[in-house]
């Protein structure tokens, strides 16, 4: 005999398995795209005789001028809302990520491998995402096999493990991408680690594209951005009268960064293509948000058309660990750097979207006049029975009711009132919390920093001569670093960290008599020297 409550149990968990979706599939197979092929110089080259740091990888800078099909080991991922292919042969890239939603790539897709000289070793290709590692930009294995797998995982997700161990350096890189069964996103977690004795500099940066018409506009919760060398500032998005948000309002070639921004996520949009970039992490924890533009002057068109044949032009939305492109970071002798971000696709929204997190992204709708008129809303995971609330400012707080997919995006108009702003709320079926933002976000305006003139060597500090030296030494520039580091102590000989700066590059360049010879001077000046005496 079936009791009542055990009946109404067991009807529960078979609707609940009924609803239950399906584990993200997961597969390794091949595609063939038509490939302009490429060469390696069979020659070295040496940072002594041309300023390359590449060694033991060599030049590939001989490209064909005619295309040929080649087939490729791809590795895949498909749920309910994305389909992801993943190219381990060319540096582990995302070649395509299809929102099955729409029948739209998330991001720009480049269906041609043709290879410009743009990369440390030449030969770089466009469109996806690249895992640009470094030492330095468009990394050395940007179209070079790196290990690559699929696994399903126990909760029903699938991931990519994609990862490499550079041959400069030897440090190691690891990208696990997860897809899960009911989420709109992909969920990447990233690490990079130091497996040997000496210090070595990391660079990294998640090098998203994104197709780019008259359409199209960052989105970027910030104030204030820069250049490449953060030494140039823009007001954002409005600089010198230019509203600098929009693609169209760009002649050439052009970074911009994001300068102290507080925020956790960013993005771009495309008005026309009506489709968009969302990502999320912890600024705290991943500060760089760049974005890039080949800009609209003819010079500029025709370098990306030497990327792709039909294709047509694009953007970079990027992030990563360090402020800008001219930063490294340092890594010690078994120490590691690790974070995780989220990145989803976006539509049928107006003009992009105004806060988001990785459950969902909002744009709220003015009238021509600036008042509050509507909320636009996507998730990234089914959220039936959710509670919106608006709380105007100066006005009485409104409530409703929404059913909240990947599917389908939602607009809620907002009663009445002449609201310039307000605080939004968003809970689940549950009373849970989702997401709460105020509008318009309270950004800080950032002042540009004032950046003192360079000095010359011969008028700088012994501190400023030794984070020059310092500078030098993570940027791979080594040569440079030991001659400042050789200033520092001519001045200061006294300056136990330029004494053991200098023993670690004898060090990495197998001169230990020389090396332990620095390390013990830094010691004797300085016993609490942990890393001399580690050494």
């Amino acid at each position: 005999m079936i009791r009542r409550g055990s009946l109404l149990l067991f009807i529960l968990l078979i609707a609940s398995a009924s609803l239950a979706q399906e584990p993200v599939k997961a597969w390794d197979g091949t595609i063939d795209l038509p490939t302009y092929d490429w060469k390696e110089d069979p020659y070295p080259r040496f940072w002594a005789l041309d300023g390359k740091i590449i060694y033991p990888y060599t030049m590939e800078e001989v490209i064909s001028t005619t295309k040929e099909n080649r087939t490729y080991k791809a590795l895949y991922l498909e749920n309910d809302y994305l389909k992801v292919t993943c190219l381990p042969e060319l540096g582990g890239r995302i070649f395509s990520v299809l929102n099955k939603v729409t029948g739209k790539e998330m991001f720009h897709k480049n269906k041609v491998v043709k290879p410009g000289l743009i990369g440390m070793r030449g030969a770089w290709i466009s469109g996806g995402v690249e895992w640009n590692t470094g030492p330095h930009g468009h990394t050395v294995t940007a179209i070079s096999p790196v290990n690559a797998l699929v696994r399903q995982n126990q909760d029903g997700s699938a991931t990519l493990h994609i990862s490499n161990t550079e041959q400069i350096f030897r440090t190691r890189w690891n990208v696990e991408v997860t897809l899960y069964p009911d989420r709109s996103f992909l969920h990447e977690e990233m690490r990079i680690f130091n497996p040997e004795d000496g210090i070595h500099p990391y660079y990294f940066w998640n090098c998203t594209a994104f197709p780019c018409g008259k359409g199209t506009r960052f989105i970027f919760p910030m104030t204030l951005g820069c250049n490449h060398n953060g030494d140039e500032f823009f007001n954002w998005p409005i600089h010198e009268g230019k509203d600098i948000s929009w693609l169209k309002n760009y002649d050439k070639p052009t970074s911009i960064f994001a300068w102290e921004c507080d925020q956790d996520f960013f993005g771009c949009y495309d008005v026309d293509l009506d489709k968009g970039l969302v990502q999320v992490a912890d600024h705290r924890a991943l500060k760089g948000k760049k974005a890039w533009t080949w800009g609209q002057s003819d010079d500029g068109l025709v370098s990306q058309e030497g990327l792709t044949d039909e294709d047509g032009p694009y953007i970079e939305v990027q992030s990563g660990p360090l402020r800008t492109q001219a930063d490294y970071g340092e890594l010690s002798p078994r120490e590691e750097v690790a974070w995780e971000e989220w990145w989803y696709p976006v539509y049928g929204f107006d003009q992009g979207f105004d806060f988001a997190t990785k459950d969902v992204v909002f744009e709220v709708k003015t009238r021509e006049g600036g008042s509050l008129e509507a909320i636009h809303l996507l998730s990234t995971k089914p959220y039936p029975g959710c509670h919106l609330t608006f709380e105007p400012e100066g006005g009485t707080a409104q409530n409703f009711e929404v059913d909240l997919s990947p599917q389908e995006p939602k607009e809620v108009n907002l009663q009445g009132g002449n609201a310039m702003s307000g605080k939004f709320l968003l809970t689940d079926s549950t009373g849970g919390s989702i997401a709460e933002f105020q509008y318009p976000l309270p950004l800080v305006e950032q002042k540009a920093p004032t950046i003192p003139k360079k000095k010359d060597e011969s008028e700088m500090t012994v501190e400023e001569l030794f984070a020059e030296a310092l500078e030098a030494d993570r940027g791979t520039s080594r040569k440079r670093a030991r001659e400042l580091y050789e200033k520092v102590i001519a001045k200061a000989s006294d300056y136990a960290e330029a004494h053991f700066r200098l023993g670690v590059l004898d060090f990495e360049s197998g001169l230990w008599t020389e090396a332990k010879r620095k390390f013990q001077t830094a010691l004797d000046l300085e016993p609490s020297h942990s890393m001399a005496r580690y050494f």
